[in-house]
């Protein structure tokens, strides 16, 4: 899953790259683990399609540190791990946020739902606990809207525990509400409502959200799926025509695992530039793709993607990966330079 970069500010974009896998041997009733990390920039990505980055291995005690669900986020220049170091913690969801930095949300199979929301300044996390009323809590996606407004996505939730617990055929859609819904917190009030029921359905496990700013937002499923939804009309309106798609295609199960805009959401526009990360067809076990994608709104409202660059990233055996999203400062972006420049005179 990535975490989509919101409001971010400084110089080039940065990504972080985290690989998990198992072994698939047990050892003490625990599946050995391993865990690797690197970070590459834009910049990167485009002076080499077929980038070999050297991954970092995580030390410690993975069954006994790592949690067995989790998110990550980067604040600064340290990378944060969140989730439950039991089963039970189900999802966890991060988002980067302008005022408290960032929002951890995450749900257990008890039915219970809370999100914390991490201060930079006190180094701590601020518990916040959701209403009961929200009977599936297990998110698939968040994001920043306004200042004080984080959307939550799921694919499907039920009003109360009960429902979720007894679901009968005498409920109506109004208590089972199976379908795609988009949930708000107000992060100032402390308040949560049903934002939007009456999104695209989904084509696969995995949906990425990805706010360009105003009202648009795009929410991938694949290669082929994009959608064009209106936060303000809550409707979608659109589809993202993919050039080069062909007939055959159109089906195509080519999974997105992750999507980041390049961009800033606070400046609305026409024209975006969109980078998509999936598991490579070819070595979906090793190596990763992303592609460099522009997606242009035309003067009679269609929108089409052009990819502008796409190549691989190789990171060795995984069953998992995330990718996370920010900015890097001028002091660091200008060391870059001058290492690349290094590396290309040698």
């Amino acid at each position: 899953m990535l975490i989509s970069s919101q409001h971010m500010k400084g110089g080039e974009l940065r990504f972080t790259l985290l690989t998990h896998s198992c072994s698939g041997v047990m050892t003490l009733y625990v599946f050995n683990q391993t865990l690797h990390y690197c970070t590459f920039t834009e910049s990167e990505l485009e002076d080499c399609t077929d980038l070999d980055p050297e991954m970092s291995e995580f030390k410690g005690n993975l069954e006994k540190d790592i949690p067995v669900l989790y998110g990550i986020f980067r604040v600064d220049g340290t990378l944060f791990m969140v989730g439950g170091y039991e089963c039970r913690a189900i999802q966890p969801r991060a988002s980067p946020i302008t005022r408290w930095q960032d929002i951890h949300l995450r749900g257990t199979a008890e039915l219970e739902s809370w999100l914390e929301i991490y201060d930079p300044v006190k180094g701590q996390f601020e518990a916040r606990k959701l209403s009961d009323e929200i009977g599936y809590p297990y998110p698939k996606s968040c994001f920043q809207w306004t200042d004080q407004v984080v959307l939550i996505y799921y694919h499907d939730w039920f009003y109360s525990k009960e429902e979720f617990y007894r679901p009968t055929c005498s409920s109506g859609k109004e208590k089972q509400h199976r379908i795609p819904s988009l949930l708000s917190y107000n992060m100032q009030t402390d308040e949560w409502a049903i934002f939007a029921e009456h999104l695209p359905k989904p084509s696969s496990p995995y949906r990425n959200l990805v706010y360009v700013g105003g009202d648009t937002l795009f929410i991938i499923d694949s290669t082929y799926h994009w959608f064009v939804y209106d936060l303000s009309s809550k409707k979608e309106v659109g589809k993202v025509k993919v050039e080069g798609q062909r007939k055959e295609d159109e089906d195509e199960c080519a999974v997105v695992m992750g999507a980041v805009y390049a961009g800033d959401n606070v400046i609305e526009s026409t024209s975006w530039v969109i980078y998509i990360f999936q598991p490579d067809r070819d070595n979906f076990d090793t190596s990763l793709r992303y592609s460099k994608v522009e997606v242009v709104q035309g003067k009679g409202g269609d929108y089409v993607a052009t990819v502008r660059l796409s190549g691989l990233i190789r990171v060795g055996f995984c069953s998992c990966f995330y990718v996370i999203a920010d900015k890097v400062s001028a002091a660091e972006e200008e060391r870059r330079k001058r290492k690349r420049k290094r590396k290309r005179s040698e």
